[in-house]
């Protein structure tokens, strides 16, 4: 793990555009693998290897998301009615 770079999330995702670009689990390295695994119980962290955006598939599909970004969005959404 690093503490460089953007404090990250993963959310689940049910549907990837066509002309996304999706990473499976296998063509991370070792430590990104592990720091995706620690985002998918609800950890919150910097992953060297994952970016914002990036969809990986391993038995889900899952978006990187920032942190501090998905924090904002739920907040957004409590407020919407």
């Amino acid at each position: 793990m690093t503490d460089d770079g953007p404090k990250l999330t993963v959310r689940g995702v049910t549907a990837v555009a066509e002309d996304a670009t999706v990473r499976h689990v296998d063509q991370l390295s070792p430590s990104a693998r592990r720091g995706l695994q620690a985002l998918t119980i609800g950890e919150t962290r910097a992953v060297a290897g994952l970016e914002p955006g990036e969809i990986v598939v391993a038995h889900s599909y899952f978006r990187v998301v920032q942190a501090e970004t998905a924090a904002d969005e739920r907040e957004t959404s409590r407020v919407q009615v």
